[in-house]
C-alpha cells in the first residue's frame, strides 16, 4: 500500500476512521483486487462518495494530483471548494468531479450533505490557522510552521502548497520546500 501519511489520499483529512480503497474498483478490476498499488488509505466519507463510481481518477502513486489538478481553497466557510483540471487528460477531469462531490455534496443526500460541511469545516479551521502563520512567516519559529503545513504529511497540503505558490513572495522563499 502507498505512503498516504496516515491521512486519506482524496480529501487528505486525517480522519480518526480510515478505510482501504481501491484506486481502479475491484468489480471492474478484479485481477486489482489484491494489488498493493491499487490500495490507499481513503476516509469513510470520500470512500462512499467514490464507491465504484468513479474508476478512472488520478492515483497519487502513478503522479503527482498537484501537476494535474489545481485545488482553490474556498474564501469564506459557505463557499465551494474549488478544484479545476490543469491538465487536459481524463483522469483529471474524472478527479475534479469526484473532489467536487467529496467537497461540495453534488448531487449528495441529507447525509452525505452534511458530512460535506463537516469536511469543509476542517478544511476551513485548517487553512485560518495556516493563514496566520503565512502572515507572521517571517518572525521566528513561522517558517518552520509554514514548512510542516505544505508538507505532504500535512491535512489538506494540497490546499496549503496552493496559497504558497499563488504568492510570489512566498513561492521563492518556500520553493525548495514545494517540491
Amino acid at each position: 500500500m502507498c505512503e498516504c501519511h496516515a491521512k486519506c489520499y482524496i480529501c487528505e483529512d486525517a480522519s480518526e476512521v480510515l478505510t482501504v480503497d481501491h484506486i481502479k474498483p475491484r468489480n471492474s478490476y478484479p485481477d486489482l483486487e489484491y494489488d498493493w498499488y491499487n490500495l490507499l488509505l481513503a476516509c469513510e466519507h470520500c470512500n462512499g462518495v467514490k464507491g465504484s463510481n468513479y474508476s478512472d481518477i488520478i492515483s497519487p502513486i502513478e503522479c503527482d494530483p498537484e501537476a494535474e489538478i489545481a485545488f482553490a481553497p474556498a474564501v469564506s466557510k459557505l463557499d465551494r471548494v474549488d478544484v479545476t483540471a490543469i491538465s487536459k487528460s481524463q483522469k483529471a477531469a474524472n478527479t475534479v468531479k469526484l473532489l467536487n462531490a467529496v467537497y461540495n455534496a453534488e448531487n449528495a443526500d441529507p447525509k452525505r450533505k452534511l458530512e460535506c460541511a463537516r469536511l469543509k469545516n476542517k478544511l476551513w479551521s485548517e487553512l485560518v490557522k495556516f493563514r496566520y502563520y503565512i502572515e507572521y512567516f517571517d518572525k521566528p519559529g513561522y517558517n518552520k510552521l509554514i514548512c510542516e503545513n505544505i508538507g505532504r504529511a500535512s491535512v489538506f497540503a494540497a490546499f496549503k502548497r496552493k496559497i504558497i505558490r499563488d504568492d510570489p513572495q512566498l513561492s521563492a522563499v518556500f520553493a525548495k520546500d514545494l517540491i
